[in-house]
């Protein structure tokens, strides 16, 4: 292009209208714009990442995988409260394990992960759920709760779930089976159905885990 066509293309984009200089702009140079506008969002992000400080820890986690209600409002409370005077943290993946949608699906793969990184130290979750992992696990998941310090109190309380050891093939209290009319110590939490409590073997304390198990069941 020489310097007279040059002259003659900004004599007419100084004619143009806001809307044709932006259209002109985007014909000629969309590549490049989008190209910046996605590295500028790359490096943000990966600057935001990096730079941002890492999320609480607490002692225990406990992961919730089941029907649930919630007051969030009420809920949230008792969640911050739990953190801030037990140094415990809940997570909720709320569902109808009886049937699968797209919610359930993308919360089973949340506790697969869970599971699979050991973020969880207890675990309430439904009978389905329970079932399927005593059943189909070739593995421990879950810690045997027999003789375990300090939970005697609370298996006296509560209805338990037994599973098969497949390292020994005897056979173990897995869970406890709280009732759906819920816990007063997890206030705006109705449960949808009983839920069967668990804790990890991999807890990262477990006397902080079965001191948490004991104050939520009521035990304390």
């Amino acid at each position: 292009m020489n310097s007279k066509e040059r002259m003659n293309n900004k004599e007419k984009f100084k004619q143009m209208t806001i809307k044709e200089k932006l259209g002109y702009i985007w014909y000629y140079y969309g590549w490049q714009i989008g190209g910046t506008i996605v590295a500028i969002i790359v490096t943000v992000s990966f600057l935001s990442s990096y730079f941002a400080p890492p999320p609480p820890t607490y002692t225990t986690n406990i992961i919730m995988i089941g029907r649930m209600y919630q007051d969030y409002e009420e809920f949230d409370q008792t969640v911050a409260d739990l953190q801030t005077t037990r140094d415990v943290d809940i997570e909720v993946l709320s569902g109808d394990w009886s049937g699968y949608d797209q919610g359930v699906m993308a919360n089973e793969l949340l506790f697969a992960i869970r599971l699979q990184e050991d973020k969880g130290d207890i675990f309430f979750m439904t009978e389905i759920k329970f079932n399927e992992i005593i059943k189909n696990s070739d593995q421990i998941i879950f810690a045997p709760l027999d003789n375990m310090e300090g939970i005697d109190g609370i298996i006296e309380m509560y209805e338990t779930e037994k599973g098969i050891n497949p390292e020994d093939n005897n056979e173990y209290i897995y869970g406890i089976r709280v009732p759906r009319e819920g816990l007063d110590t997890l206030a705006g939490a109705n449960f949808g159905e009983d839920l069967i409590v668990c804790l990890s073997p991999y807890a990262k304390n477990y006397d902080h885990a079965v001191e948490t198990i004991n104050y939520l069941l009521g035990a304390n």
